[in-house]
């Protein structure tokens, strides 16, 4: 476990100027006298370090403690001290495993840590959000004009999962010539403002396409952002306190905690909502839907990991529209598709809403789960298929399932939250 206060810096894209953002943050820092730790986690495309202008060996000692390159304040990891300059493709979960340990295996002796995250949302984000647990004073997302889509889905994903955001920093909203002085917006107009206030996040910086971070790079000195750029960020920083993220543990505790009966008793009352409010056969014909198709449905703890049933077999439940009504079945003979999603996350995308650690509740469907990483589809075109079937049987049948399910499943949903 990392008892450091930690902020992520993220964007929902590459080429947004995020390693600018993320140096000119740890040098903003330090240069306050802040001990910082340093993290590149973009570990394919590893180049914070010529942004930092750190160079320098990685040590590990005869405990198995990582020791850092250490210049001035800064304590920096980079994959680059490790693999100097051979390409990295590893795995996903490899990367995961890479990032945990770093973060728990390092002597830092900093004051704070900054993980610099590749683009979009993927393990490495996750692991840095479990290791850090109670100490993770949330991400800077890092946005430009002409990308401001992706930037809300990463603002989305952080809401869904009730992970705190510092800010939003703009970055190449404009550039303005250094002859006439005309400004232009190279990447469209900037719009950050109105999607900061849609999700109430903190707007810190718009920053300009600058001349100046051109000069200092090809001086080989520290690249950062001028003062006037960086203060409202580095005091947005400075003033964000740990959101205990350690309800996980507790969510998960509480999730294993949900009789079999319950779950069974909640899905075949869904089962008889769904079939006597909505068109089965209807619904399976509009989005192709083959007859005879067998569906398992595996319930997952939030480890991830299937529920266990009473013979200690994974707790599953098979499904098969029959006669245009949607079925359960022992024993089928074969499985076409299986859609594996976690308790929780089936309770929140029936109720059609998730509540988060501070009170406020977000909308959450199928989709968002399978999105999020809570639900998973194995299968030839399950994907395709089965998303899109589910999420419309469960949107079309919402007020009755509620009704019907609403001394089971309000209960459980309070539980989880």
């Amino acid at each position: 476990m990392v008892n450091i206060p930690a902020l992520s810096v993220i964007s929902g894209k590459g080429g947004v100027g995020k390693t600018l953002i993320s140096s000119s943050i740890v040098l903003s820092l330090a240069e306050r006298g802040m001990r910082v730790g340093v993290i590149d986690a973009d570990y394919s495309n590893p180049n914070l370090g010529r942004f930092l202008r750190v160079e320098g060996d990685i040590d590990v000692t005869n405990d198995r403690r990582i020791i850092p390159v250490r210049q001035g304040n800064i304590s920096f990891f980079s994959i680059e001290s490790v693999a100097g300059d051979r390409g990295v493709g590893m795995r996903g979960e490899d990367y995961a495993l890479l990032t945990r340990d770093v973060l728990e295996y390092t002597e830092w002796d900093s004051d704070i840590l900054v993980v610099d995250l590749p683009a979009a949302i993927g393990d490495e984000w996750r692991t840095v959000l479990s290791a850090l647990d109670n100490y993770y004073l949330g991400s800077v997302i890092v946005a430009q004009p002409l990308h401001l889509e992706t930037t809300e889905r990463v603002i989305r994903l952080h809401k869904i999962n009730g992970v705190p955001i510092i800010g939003i920093v703009e970055n190449m909203v404009s550039f303005t010539c250094p002859h006439c002085g005309a400004t232009y917006d190279l990447f469209g107009p900037s719009a950050s403002g109105e999607l900061a206030q849609k999700y109430d996040v903190p707007l810190l910086a718009r920053v300009p396409i600058m001349l100046e971070i051109h000069d200092l790079i090809g001086a080989g000195k520290p690249v950062r952002l001028p003062n006037e750029v960086m203060d409202p960020i580095i005091n947005a920083i400075l003033a964000a306190k740990p959101r205990q993220l350690g309800f996980m543990q507790e969510l998960k505790e509480k999730v294993k905690a949900i009789g079999i009966d319950v779950v069974t008793r909640a899905l075949v009352s869904a089962l008889k909502a769904i079939n006597s409010s909505i068109n089965i056969g209807e619904l399976k014909r509009q989005y192709n839907v083959p007859d005879d198709v067998t569906i398992a449905l595996v319930l997952l703890n939030d480890d991830g990991e299937p529920m266990k049933g009473r013979g200690g077999e994974p707790l599953t439940y098979n499904f098969r529209v029959v006669a245009d009504k949607l079925v359960l079945v022992e024993n089928p003979r074969s499985v076409d598709a299986t859609v594996m999603i976690k308790a929780s996350a089936l309770i929140n995308a029936i109720i059609g809403e998730k509540k988060l650690p501070d009170g406020t509740t977000v909308p959450y469907s199928i989709l968002d789960a399978y999105l999020n990483g809570d639900a998973r589809l194995i299968g030839a075109g399950a994907f395709v298929r089965g998303i899109r079937f589910y999420k419309e049987m469960l949107e079309r049948s919402r007020p009755q399932l509620i009704d019907t399910l609403r001394s089971i499943l309000r209960p459980i949903a309070e539980v989880l939250t």
